[in-house]
């Protein structure tokens, strides 16, 4: 190839990378059904275009072949005991039930979308380069969030944390695996295992309960174990060398999962403490906006005057106030709560029945990033 050629190549996936990456932003915040079929057909012709004319490909490695069969064994094995689980959490019918509609509406962009994520991913890695790596992943995490909720369900700051938790984390470490395995394998064993996990269980009739959080967090670990595999079965004896650097690696990831499994934990509330970030002044002197609390869920703790809880009246939005008073009426105790910063005492009275969690810890101003975000999606 000659100098003129790489230089043709290297404007031409700058163009590809970044014209996609923008196209793509607008569709976050359309309905799911729109986002998935506009995502397909911007992300084929990307593809089509930097196949045709970026020219420079990796050299896979000779594993390749193996690596495909493992991968295609651990999705199958993850897909099984996920369905097994449902012994254990239940089942509920799966929505919506396949049918030509649903294939054309949901699977197959579905499809679509990964096949070309992965033929992009591939083209653009194979021409090295820090700036072009970190873009194309960021082109490849926004296009596994449109497979999933998209961003048209933040309409307030619980949806948006959801949102993080659920979807963009886990996104954020699968593509961390994506980019491994293209880099080195190509795209074909991350199509095959994408398509496993992502699709197989739209032809069942049920699928299994399981937690969103559970969910979640499994999501988020699994990614990086595969990696952690695959590398120490086939690269392992390439790196003796380099053997302190890559140690120092695996600390970083295991520290920056920790770090996202916590935040998974707070945000979700699926297990004993959430977070929620204040978005009114209604508790200024003691909590003020842009604030993040720590609450512990509640599980029949003895709450009293005086002490900062979050509620729910309407079974979404939360509510952080304090109790300014209790009574006892026909076996039912009655909470009255009320803003510091407001004048009046709220409407009516909640019970236990509608308490979340008790307030335990204030961290200043840390929320103020999610606030601009929830501001800008609205």
């Amino acid at each position: 190839m000659s100098l003129r050629d790489m230089s043709t190549d290297r404007k031409t996936l700058w163009l590809v990378a970044i014209i996609s990456t923008v196209a793509l932003l607008p569709a976050l915040f359309l309905p799911v059904t729109y986002s998935r079929m506009l995502t397909a057909v911007l992300l084929a012709a990307a593809a089509v275009a930097a196949h045709l004319l970026i020219k420079k490909r990796s050299i896979l490695s000779h594993n390749y072949r193996q690596v495909l069969g493992l991968l295609v064994i651990v999705a199958a094995v993850y897909i099984m005991l996920n369905y097994m689980s449902g012994i254990y959490f239940g089942f509920y019918q799966n929505y919506p039930a396949l049918s030509l509609s649903t294939f054309v509406r949901y699977i197959l962009p579905a499809a679509v979308v990964i096949v070309t994520t992965e033929i992009i991913r591939f083209v653009l890695l194979a021409q090295k380069g820090t700036a072009i790596s970190i873009v194309t992943y960021f082109l490849c995490v926004v296009s596994e969030l449109l497979l999933g909720r998209g961003m048209t369900i933040a309409v307030g700051m619980n949806q948006f944390l959801d949102i993080v938790g659920l979807t963009l984390l886990p996104a954020i470490t699968s593509n961390l695996l994506y980019h491994y395995l293209s880099k080195r394998y190509g795209a074909l064993p991350n199509i095959a295992y994408r398509l496993i996990l992502s699709l197989t269980m739209s032809f069942l009739p049920y699928v299994p309960a399981i937690p969103d959080a559970l969910n979640a967090f499994i999501l988020l670990i699994l990614p990086l174990i595969v990696w952690i595999f695959i590398d120490a079965l086939y690269e392992k004896k390439f790196k003796k060398a380099t053997h302190r650097t890559s140690k120092w690696t695996y600390v970083g990831t295991g520290a920056m999962l920790a770090v996202m499994v916590c935040v998974i934990m707070l945000i979700t509330c699926q297990f004993r403490f959430g977070l929620i970030v204040i978005a009114s002044p209604s508790m200024e002197g003691e909590i003020s906006v842009g604030d993040a609390v720590i609450y512990e869920a509640y599980d029949d703790q003895t709450i009293s005057e005086g002490d900062v809880i979050v509620f729910s009246k309407n079974g979404t939005t939360k509510t952080v106030h304090r109790v300014v008073n209790t009574e006892k009426i026909n076996g039912q105790v009655r909470y009255y709560t009320k803003g510091d910063a407001n004048n009046d005492v709220d409407y009516g009275y909640i019970t236990e029945s509608n308490i979340v969690g008790v307030v335990r810890l204030k961290v200043s101003g840390i929320g103020y990033p999610s606030l601009w975000l929830r501001d800008l999606f609205k």
